[in-house]
């Protein structure tokens, strides 16, 4: 791969407000938010709100990507204006379950999982955390 990690690929769903979805292939990017902002400038899921009881979602699909295309993506995550775009998927859930086709390490708010897993589960719990604002 050339020091490039390869993409990984997942087969899971979501639990939206309705029901369950699924979606499998290869993702460069799987993130799941309850906040729009990660770190200083990084706005992930630009539309996520910590008290509406869901998660968002985002997938960033592994096909058809250019060089130029892929840098402007990373590049919009800081204005939060990349949900919108093609080969992005961007979703509202109240659970979701990955499924990887190898183990892979997920991080909690940017720190690794002290172990490599195959498969989690995210769920959104309402009311189990007050928030002091």
């Amino acid at each position: 791969w050339g020091g490039k990690a390869p993409p990984t690929k997942y087969n899971g769903g979501v639990e939206g407000p309705s029901n369950w979805r699924h979606r499998g292939g290869s993702f460069l990017m799987l993130t799941v938010c309850n906040i729009p902002q990660t770190g200083d400038d990084v706005r992930l899921a630009p539309r996520a709100n910590y008290s509406d009881g869901l998660l968002d979602v985002l997938l960033i699909e592994d096909q058809g990507w250019g060089r130029m295309q892929l840098l402007q993506t990373f590049l919009s995550l800081e204005a939060g204006t990349h949900v919108d775009m093609p080969l992005i998927r961007y979703v509202k859930a109240r659970q979701v379950v990955v499924v990887g086709e190898d183990e892979s390490v997920p991080n909690l708010s940017g720190e690794p999982l002290p172990r490599p897993v195959q498969a989690y589960q995210v769920t959104c719990l309402p009311g189990a955390l007050r928030m002091v604002t």
